[in-house]
C-alpha cells in the first residue's frame, strides 16, 4: 500500500495551507479502511477538510477496485467533516465500467463529478457535474468578470458532439451491453491465466475496464514481461498499455462496441505473446 502508488485519494484543505492537497494511500483490502479511517480524522482534527477527490476505481494506478465499504466511509467522513465527496470519473464514465458512472457500484451518491473523454468518444471536453446547491455557489450570478471562465467554455460543436454521443450511448444500450460482454472478457481472462499459472497472471475489472496483473515466478512484478507483451501486440494491431506503479498491469479498455470474436482473437494472441514472454 506504497503512498507513491496509490495517489488518487486527495484531501484539500480549505484554508489555503502550502498543504493544500494531501495524498492518501488506496486501500486493497477491507482492513485497509480502519487505518484510512483514522489517518483521515486526524487530518480532520488537524485541518479542516474541504473536499476528497478520489476515482471511483484507479484507473492508470492499476485498475484498482476499492474493497466493500470504501465509499460509505468516505461518504461517512465527509459528511462528518461538512466537506464534499468529489469522483474523478474521467476514466471511467459512461459506459467504461458498466454503468453510467462507476460510482454506481458502490451505492454512493458524490457531490461533484468530473468529465472527460468519454463524454465525446475523445475529443477535446471536460465538465464538472454537481448538486444545484454547490454549483450555484462556485458559479453565481455574475456581475461582470465571472469567477470561473475559459476561453473556450461552453464551445458549441464540442457540445453537439457530446450530445451525439450520449444519444448513441442510449441507443445502441451501449452501457448494459458493455457489463455483459465485459463479464464474458474477465471469464476468458480467468481461463487463460488458470492456464499460464494464477500465481503469474491476476485478472479484474469492471465492465470493459479490465486488467492483467503479471508477476514473475518469485513473485516480483513482471514488468520486463509486461513490456515486452505490450510491444509484440502493438506490432500486431493491439494496443494495451502498462500501468499501476511497477508497470507490470496490462490495461485493456476495448470500445465498448467490440464483439465476442474480435475479444477471442484478442485472447489468443494475448495467450500466446504471454506464453513466448515468460521463460
Amino acid at each position: 500500500m506504497a503512498e507513491s502508488r496509490l495517489i488518487h485519494e486527495i484531501y484539500l484543505s480549505i484554508q489555503g495551507e502550502s498543504t493544500f492537497a494531501k495524498f492518501v494511500p488506496f486501500p486493497e483490502t477491507a482492513k485497509d479502511l480502519a487505518k484510512l479511517e483514522k489517518q483521515l480524522n486526524a487530518e480532520g482534527r488537524r485541518h479542516k477538510i474541504g473536499a476528497i477527490l478520489v476515482e471511483p476505481i484507479q484507473g492508470r494506478g492499476g485498475t484498482n477496485i476499492p474493497p466493500s465499504g470504501f465509499f460509505k466511509l468516505l461518504r461517512k467522513i465527509c459528511d462528518k467533516q461538512g466537506a464534499l465527496l468529489i469522483c474523478d470519473e474521467v476514466y471511467t464514465v459512461f459506459g467504461r465500467t458498466g454503468h453510467w458512472f462507476a460510482s454506481e457500484h458502490f451505492d454512493i451518491t458524490p457531490d461533484v463529478i468530473c468529465l472527460g473523454k468519454a463524454l465525446t468518444g475523445g475529443f477535446l471536453l471536460s465538465t464538472c457535474a454537481g448538486r444545484a446547491d454547490i454549483m450555484d455557489r462556485a458559479w453565481p450570478d455574475s456581475k461582470g468578470e465571472a469567477i470561473h471562465t475559459s476561453t473556450f467554455l461552453g464551445h458549441p460543436v464540442v457540445c453537439a458532439m457530446a450530445l451525439a454521443s450520449l444519444r448513441e450511448l442510449e441507443a445502441k444500450k451501449l452501457i448494459s451491453r458493455s457489463a455483459e460482454i465485459g463479464e464474458i472478457f474477465l471469464v476468458q481472462l480467468q481461463c487463460l491465466a488458470k492456464r499460464l499459472g494464477q500465481l503469474r497472471c491476476r485478472p479484474r475489472g469492471r465492465g470493459l475496464m479490465i486488467a492483467l496483473e503479471l508477476f514473475n515466478d518469485d513473485g516480483t512484478p513482471a514488468e520486463s514481461i509486461a513490456m515486452a507483451v505490450t510491444k509484440r501486440l502493438l506490432k500486431e494491431g493491439l494496443i494495451i498499455l502498462p500501468e499501476g506503479e511497477s508497470a507490470n498491469i496490462l490495461s485493456i479498455t476495448p470500445p465498448l462496441t467490440i464483439g465476442k470474436s474480435h475479444i477471442a482473437r484478442f485472447i489468443r494472441m494475448l495467450g500466446q505473446a504471454l506464453e513466448d514472454a515468460y521463460p
